[in-house]
């Protein structure tokens, strides 16, 4: 069983090896200073899937957007499910990122993926998202000071 909750303060240290698994060119300072900033945001943050005994097994960024008129936006930029538990844990955070964005109002749902990930690409895809499939991130880029939400 996981527990999918946001990232606190005392995690950022613990959970950069788990984003740097899908980030490989993420530094510990620009992810320290990435996860403190969006911490005390509204419309922007990380969701961590936890193990019961605290052990750190997933995560997934987010942002929620104005959508050009189509109404809210739930945009994921960055999902981490390392391959051990990983039918377990995509689970767990999409079912988390779906309740997030009814909490949030959003009508859309937008995953943001690489064109490697092809068994994301179909979990998301049938779960009702919209899935955009480009290059890796290579980073996690500052919050914008005018964000949507």
């Amino acid at each position: 069983m996981l527990t999918i909750s946001p990232l606190r303060q005392d995690q950022i240290d613990a959970s950069y090896p788990l984003m740097l698994s899908a980030l490989p060119d993420l530094s510990l300072d620009r992810w320290r200073s990435y996860a403190a900033e969006v911490a005390g945001l509204n419309g922007r943050g990380v969701m961590i899937a936890s193990a019961l005994n605290g052990t750190l097994r997933g995560a997934f960024t987010y942002e929620i957007r104005g959508a050009n008129g189509r109404g809210r936006e739930l945009s994921v930029d960055a999902i981490v499910v390392p391959p051990l538990g990983r039918g377990l844990v995509v689970r767990a955070l999409g079912e988390a990122l779906m309740e997030l964005a009814k909490e949030r109002a959003c009508t859309a749902v937008t995953v943001h993926l690489p064109a490697d990930s092809q068994w994301k690409i179909d979990y998301f895809t049938r779960l009702g998202c919209e899935v955009s499939v480009g290059p890796q991130r290579r980073t996690l880029e500052p919050p914008e000071t005018g964000h949507s939400e």
